[in-house]
């Protein structure tokens, strides 16, 4: 009667095991196979869409004229580092190829002003400034010594504690 129930009980043992080891399971990358039973989600094809065929850019409009760079058939890709679905970075490398991005000549005023956009880039990131301080339009409004004084624009970090202060006025005026 042994005989006849080791083998009986050895395939009992066998099935329980391979039953077990169904939910264990795992693909190459170590993550556990799912099985058809599971609902898997089901994502339409997006690649051939462009952003904004799905987001609205109007809370962005008075920040930053998209318009202009769509105009000219770019797409946000070409502008903005993308990374999924998290917030978009500009790409500053692509800026350059139409924008002069080291020494920006401000002569506006009775006292012209050279700012080094260089030395900030490689200190900050652009969303660090821009859109927050200084929107990035063409003939922005002119950013007047008394504002930058109260902390705003420059003024926000040339405090004397973050960076010079504003009342230093040869580091970016020539006397």
């Amino acid at each position: 009667m042994r005989k006849k129930t080791m083998p009986l009980v050895l395939l009992i043992c066998s099935l329980l095991l391979l039953i077990a080891g169904c939910n264990m399971i795992k693909d190459a990358n170590g993550k556990a196979v799912k099985h058809r039973s599971e609902k898997e989600e089901v994502r339409p094809d997006i690649s051939g869409l462009t952003c904004f065929q799905c987001h609205s850019f109007e809370k962005y409009k008075k920040v930053f004229p998209h318009d202009n760079h769509r105009a000219m058939g770019l797409h946000c890709t070409q502008c903005h580092i993308i990374e999924g679905h998290k917030m978009a970075r500009l790409n500053p490398e692509t800026c350059k190829n139409c924008h002069n991005l080291d020494i920006l000549e401000m002569n506006r005023s009775a006292m012209p002003v050279k700012f080094n956009h260089a030395s900030h880039m490689s200190m900050f990131d652009c969303n660090n400034c821009h859109t927050k301080l200084f929107p990035m339009k063409v003939n922005a409004k002119a950013i007047p010594m008394d504002a930058i004084n109260q902390g705003r624009f420059c003024g926000h970090c040339h405090n004397g504690t973050m960076a010079f202060a504003s009342t230093d006025c040869q580091r970016c005026h020539e006397m």
